[in-house]
C-alpha cells in the first residue's frame, strides 16, 4: 500500500484532490493510504509519530510557517526516496520543483488526467528505486552485489572503476568504464569520460558542475547535453 501526504491547506481542493487520487488506485489497483496534512505543522507531527510516506502532493502556497517548496527541501535533507509533486495556482513552481527532485508541479484545478500520469510516474520510480542491484567482481573469485539506488556514481581510476556508496563506502569493479556502463539502467549517465553519475542523487547542476551532497564533479562539453536531459526526465 502507498502512503501518501497530501500537504493542501484549502479544505475543499484537497477534498478533490482526495477524491482524484483514490479514482487513480481504483484504475490503477494500487491501494493507497492518505494523510491529511492542512499545514506543515500538522506534516511535522506526522513524522514524529513515525509516519513514512511514500509519495507527497504538497501545495506551492501554504499559509503556515514556510512554503510548500522550503517544506521539499527540509524533506530531501532526510528523504531521497519519497516522490514530490507540487500542486501551484500559478507556473511559477518549476525551479524549484526542478531543484528538489518533484516529479511534477500541477496546475490547481488539477486536471485529472495530468494527475494519473504523474502518479502513474511516480510509482514507477518508486519501483525503480525500491529493486535491481548492481554485480561485480572484486577479484580472487569475490563477487558483491548493491543495490542501484545506494550507487551515488562511479569513478574511473586507471585499470578499475571506484563505486561511490551512499553510506560513503567505496568498491573497486576491476573492469573498465565502458565496460560498467553498458549493465547500467537509464537513470545512470555519462558525465564525463571518468564519471557515470545516477541522476537521482545529483541535488544541482551549475553551469558544467553536477552537485551531490558536497560532491563536485565535472559534465564533459560532449555529455553536458544528455545530463541535462537525463535531469528533467529523471526529476522534473
Amino acid at each position: 500500500m502507498l502512503t501518501i501526504g497530501l500537504i493542501e491547506d484549502d479544505a475543499a481542493c484537497r477534498q478533490e484532490e482526495k477524491q482524484a487520487l483514490y479514482k487513480w488506485s481504483e484504475e490503477s489497483g494500487e491501494p493507497i493510504k492518505i494523510i491529511d496534512c492542512p499545514s506543515d505543522e500538522a506534516f511535522f507531527f506526522e513524522l514524529e509519530a513515525g509516519t513514512t510516506f511514500d509519495i507527497l502532493i504538497i501545495d506551492v502556497m501554504l499559509t503556515g510557517s514556510m512554503r510548500g517548496t522550503d517544506l521539499a527541501h527540509r524533506i530531501r535533507e532526510a528523504d531521497n526516496r519519497v516522490a514530490i509533486l507540487f500542486l501551484t495556482q500559478v507556473d511559477d513552481a518549476f525551479q524549484e520543483a526542478f531543484e528538489v527532485g518533484a516529479v511534477q508541479y500541477l496546475i490547481k484545478p488539477v486536471k485529472y488526467p495530468l494527475l494519473r500520469h504523474n502518479m502513474d510516474r511516480a510509482l514507477r520510480q518508486l519501483r525503480q528505486d525500491d529493486s535491481g542491484y548492481f554485480t561485480f567482481s572484486q577479484g580472487k573469485g569475490n563477487v558483491k552485489r548493491v543495490f542501484y539506488r545506494d550507487i551515488l556514481y562511479f569513478e574511473s581510476a586507471s585499470q578499475h572503476v571506484i563505486i561511490h556508496m551512499k553510506d560513503e563506502s567505496t568498491y573497486d569493479d576491476w573492469r573498465p568504464l565502458k565496460d560498467v556502463e553498458k549493465e547500467l539502467p537509464p537513470e545512470f549517465v555519462r558525465a564525463h569520460r571518468s564519471y557515470i553519475l545516477n541522476i537521482r542523487h545529483v541535488d544541482r547542476l551549475v553551469s558544467r558542475t553536477a552537485c551531490i551532497g558536497s560532491t563536485e564533479l565535472p559534465i564533459g562539453r560532449n555529455h553536458l547535453q544528455n545530463v541535462r536531459r537525463a535531469w528533467a526526465e529523471f526529476h522534473v
